[in-house]
């Protein structure tokens, strides 16, 4: 039982640098575990909160503790976890989320509490360094995936096999750690994979179970991914990066028979975001417009769009546990990549306002880690 704790606390909503300070040790509650955290990962969404503040996630109150993705040791369970003490774990942590209860399950602190149908186990050959790229990434992923609202495919066959649908689905932008676990998560669901990516990545995606990668660069990459549809069912698709929801809405709506939907994993921004309040004005224009255009665009093709929050697996996946009972399973079988490759920046709480300046500053192809032995 820990008697101490420490966290990496947000303390204004003015873009200052992280500060670790003590903070209370959580009390896990029923079907909870306490984590002892041995390595967290750092996602553009802290960054972005970092600098715009109230901006963004507008319920939260300062200080608050960031930090979604978590790897490390169960140090207690609450009533009717199926968990144990002792037990390697990674969890997807609710901090930020207005359905989570706040800093108790905040990630980037040295214990947090997570929920069991969050938690899975990971096998003693995985390093937490190397297993903590996964929860958002996956649970992203999953929603975009398999959330009835978003692309609804067949569900994941835990311990049943795959079964193959015929059908394909596009995953634009599958070099990225939520396209990375998109990719896997589709195959095991019996869909072939169609993506792109930038070719030093090509070979990487495809041993992921890709069938087809393409350049999202090319100018021709519309036509090429469309003209490889030919001939196949078309699921969707999952749009990640930088003007990536247009690109899908052209190809999906111009597939013949395609199921007409987008799940959309990033927003188009007008550049980086400012961090001044001079700066803001001409910002949230821009990116007003360009929505506002982009709208006017779904509205024409006739191709339905919806936002993917990862965190939105709390209410769908709750009761199965679909995606944490696969992600156990098939990590324990190493038939699942932990991937993207992790950037380990350093050890310790301290290191994590590094990790939220390397992000700002762009990270291709990995995924930033603290550890925390």
């Amino acid at each position: 039982m820990a008697t101490s704790n420490k966290a990496a606390y947000l303390t204004r909503p003015d873009g200052s640098p992280i500060a670790v300070l003590s903070a209370p040790v959580p009390k896990p509650g029923p079907n909870e575990v306490l984590i002892r955290t041995h390595a967290v990962a750092i996602n553009p969404v802290d960054s972005v909160k970092q600098v715009v503040g109230k901006m963004m996630f507008s319920w939260l109150e300062y200080p608050l503790i960031l930090g979604s993705d978590v790897a490390g040791e169960v140090i207690e369970t609450g009533p009717g976890s199926r968990f144990q003490k002792g037990d390697r774990v990674i969890a997807l942590a609710l901090g930020m989320d207005k359905r989570g209860k706040g800093s108790s399950e905040g990630g980037f602190q040295e214990t947090m509490v997570a929920r069991d149908s969050l938690t899975a186990k990971i096998p003693d050959n995985v390093s937490f360094a190397d297993a903590v790229v996964v929860p958002l990434g996956a649970c992203t992923a999953a929603c975009g995936l398999f959330q009835k609202d978003q692309l609804a495919l067949e569900p994941l066959h835990v311990r049943k096999g795959r079964v193959h649908t015929g059908k394909t689905v596009l995953i634009w932008g599958a070099s990225t750690s939520v396209g990375n676990n998109a990719v896997q998560l589709a195959v095991a669901a019996g869909y072939d994979v169609i993506a792109t990516a930038s070719p030093k990545n090509w070979d990487a995606v495809r041993r992921l179970g890709a069938v087809d990668v393409f350049d999202y660069r090319s100018p021709t990459a519309v036509g090429d991914i469309i003209a490889a549809f030919e001939g196949r069912q078309c699921a969707g698709a999952l749009a990640i990066g930088q003007g990536s929801q247009g690109k899908c809405i052209d190809i999906i709506s111009q597939v013949p028979g395609a199921t007409q939907f987008v799940s959309q994993a990033s927003v188009d921004t007008p550049g980086p975001f400012p961090t001044t309040a001079l700066a803001k004005v001409p910002f949230i224009t821009k990116f007003l417009w360009s929505r506002l255009a982009m709208q006017v665009k779904i509205w024409r093709s006739g191709v339905g769009c919806k936002f993917i929050f990862g965190s939105d697996i709390v209410e769908w996946d709750a009761k199965e546990r679909m995606v944490f009972r696969y992600l156990e399973d098939a990590l324990r079988e190493a038939e699942y990549a932990t991937c993207p490759e992790p950037m380990i920046v350093g050890n310790g709480l301290d290191k994590i306002q590094e990790g939220l300046d390397i992000i700002r500053a762009g990270v291709s192809s990995k995924k930033v880690v603290v550890t925390l032995e």
